[in-house]
């Protein structure tokens, strides 16, 4: 399992992934952890001989803690899209990201929101398109959830068709 030491949501899940994946499948796997080529504190060797990495296990963080899409603008990621940087918004990215706001879901909503109001006022980017897309679910088709998830949706594909 390709492992990148240089981002610590990478690196965690490739840690819990290597912990759990033996007594998932009760020993008949084991994660090796391998350096990922691309890590910027290791010398690319050519040989990316990894057979899983994290990325798309790291990536559905945002659907639980939607302000992690607004770690592209702090000044701590390298190849932000901007050039304005604001000491106020990483504070409040800093408060978002603390385990006593992960904790409670609806906190870290709260907090996300004063996050996108900081993003907004201080016009740290400039987008350029939304898509907004509707949805319409037949009366039949019992959703698991009851208000909209970002990544996830409506829970559509778990949903449950009742009876007429």
């Amino acid at each position: 399992m390709a492992v990148n030491s240089t981002s610590a949501q990478w690196k965690a899940t490739s840690e819990y992934l290597m912990e759990e994946w033996p007594v998932i499948f009760e020993g008949k796997i084991k994660l090796e952890p391998v350096p990922y080529a691309g890590d910027v504190d290791l010398k690319a060797t050519g040989d990316d001989k990894w057979d899983l990495y994290p990325t798309n296990w790291l990536r559905g963080v945002s659907r639980t803690l939607p302000y992690s899409c607004f770690y592209y603008y702090l000044s701590t990621y390298g190849s932000h899209p901007n050039n304005y940087l604001s000491e106020r918004f990483e504070a409040q990215y800093a408060v978002c990201d603390t385990p006593e706001v992960q904790a409670d879901y609806n906190r870290v909503l709260d907090e996300t929101k004063k996050l996108e109001e900081i993003y907004l006022e201080e016009v740290i980017h400039i987008p350029i398109l939304q898509v907004v897309n509707y949805a319409m679910f037949s009366n039949r088709i019992k959703l698991p959830v009851a208000g909209y998830i970002p990544g996830f949706g409506w829970g559509a594909i778990y949903g449950e068709i009742t009876s007429p």
